[in-house]
This record gives C-alpha cells, structure tokens and sequence, in this order.
C-alpha cells in the first residue's frame, strides 16, 4: 500500500514546475541584400553587393545578446565571430547597437598593396540595427555596420581599411 501512495506524490513532484526561467531563443538570419563600400581596395572607394548570415542568442526579456555574421562578397568575406548586442528588451521591434571583432579575409589583393600587407585582417566592428518580430518564430532582420581593420600584420598599424555595410533579411527563431 506504501508503494501506492508514494506515486502520486512523484507525480505531483514531477508535475510542479521549478523555477519559471525567461525561454532562451537562438535567431538566425539570412540576409540576401546587402550593400557595402571599402576603402583602399582597388582605387580609393569600391562598393559592392554582399550577402550575409547572422546568429544571435538571447533570453527573451533580456537587453543583453551575442552572437556574430559571415558576409561575402566578389572581393572579401568577412566575419565577425563574436559581437555583443545591447537593445531595449520591447517586442515586436528591437531596436539595438553592438560591438565586436571582426575578421577580413580578402579574395582580391589591391596592386598597390605591399607585400608585408596581411591576407587575414584583424579589426573592430560597431554597428546598429532592428530586429521586427512577425511572429513568435519569423523576424525582419535589418543592420548597418562599420569595420575598421589593420591593413598589415601589426595590428595597430596606421595603415587601415574600413568597411561601411547594410543588410536586411528575414530570420528565423529555433
């Protein structure tokens, strides 16, 4: 009979919720528009159409988020591995600025480029943008980005090439 009685209390125990945590939310997003323009790539000022993929991880309510991009294009792909994201935790639209370390990896060598210059730049990104929530798993993704990156292997070299870009996408929340 003791076996009997101690059942229903397990299931009570298992059916008590613990402790009530905000849901955690990974988004990524596609973002098949963008728009850039380089410094010191080819003559002066180049620009150019990009394509990008973006993740973000955050507890919904929070203000705080990371996550990163990859973007490419016909002459760089760049990414920035890691970025922090602050933003008012308002629902449907999040508005948000960030920071993060950015890498550049060039597909085409400028000819004016000397040989100490790097093939994989290091630099620092800043950006700033909105996420539009349609509905609890697809968002309108848009950001716009500013990346400075070293020129050459010294990583605080006067020598420097920046990057200004746009994107807009949609995501998805998994």
């Amino acid at each position: 009979m003791t076996r009997f009685a101690f059942l229903p209390a397990l299931l009570a125990a298992l059916a008590t919720p613990a402790r009530a945590d905000p849901p955690k939310s990974f988004g990524l997003a596609v973002s098949p528009v963008g728009v850039w323009a380089a410094t010191r790539v080819g003559d002066g000022l180049t620009a150019g159409y990009s394509m990008g993929l973006d993740w973000d991880y955050r507890r919904q309510g929070d203000w705080l988020s990371m996550g990163g991009h990859l973007a490419s294009s016909a002459l760089f792909m760049e990414a920035t591995p890691l970025r922090v994201r602050w933003g008012p935790a308002v629902e449907p639209v999040r508005p948000f600025v960030g920071v993060g370390t950015s890498f550049l990896l060039p597909w085409v060598h400028s000819p004016e480029a000397a040989r100490a210059d790097a093939a994989l730049r290091l630099g620092a990104e800043v950006s700033a943008g909105v996420d539009v929530t349609i509905n609890r798993v697809v968002y309108l993704a848009g950001e716009g980005r500013y990346q400075n990156f070293s020129a050459s292997a010294d990583l605080f070299s006067a020598h420097r090439q920046e990057i200004v870009s746009g994107y807009l996408g949609v995501g998805f929340r998994l």
